[in-house]
């Protein structure tokens, strides 16, 4: 790798940073775009009345699956092989959102909510356990404030894309 403005190599040409950094941003988008759509369908079946419950009840699952999945995940990110855990936490949320038609009720719609922010629960610490060592000691810092900046802006732009 050739060395950025600071002397150490840049990030941008470690091509093992970018495939995982890449594969972080396609994840949050594709879970950020998928919990509002199910929120906002889960808000739709309800009716306007019931709507502000429902989406109430939908965000509410979302901070409960990473209260219950995120730090045990954490701990099977430094037991376990790390590449296997990413993959299964993405094929797994493609999985669930395959099985969006096949929703009917708001009860199959909050466990999509649930389910699918599980696996997102799973990824990120997995993801963050993985960076030290891809990007190295040195170009950490940097590479988990990408990472952060992704997060932020998704936060951001999911619920304009998903609407």
């Amino acid at each position: 790798m050739q060395p950025d403005a600071s002397g150490e190599p840049g990030l941008l040409r470690n091509r093992r940073f970018v495939l995982l950094f890449g594969a972080q941003i396609v994840s949050l988008f594709g879970s950020g775009v998928t919990t509002v759509a199910l929120a906002l369908l889960a808000a739709e079946l309800a009716g306007p009345a019931r709507a502000p419950a429902v989406l109430g009840v939908a965000l509410m699952l979302r901070i409960l699956a990473f209260l219950l999945v995120s730090q045990p995940a954490g701990v099977l990110a430094d037991r376990w092989p790390r590449k296997p855990l990413l993959l299964g936490a993405d094929i797994c949320r493609c999985a669930l959102v395959a099985l969006l038609p096949l929703a009917r009720g708001m009860g199959a719609i909050y466990a999509l909510v649930f389910l699918v922010n599980a696996a997102t629960a799973v990824f990120t610490p997995v993801y963050e356990a993985t960076l030290p060592e891809v990007v190295g000691r040195t170009a950490y810092v940097r590479a988990m404030t990408l990472s952060r900046v992704a997060g932020d802006v998704e936060a951001v732009a999911s619920p304009a894309i998903a609407a």
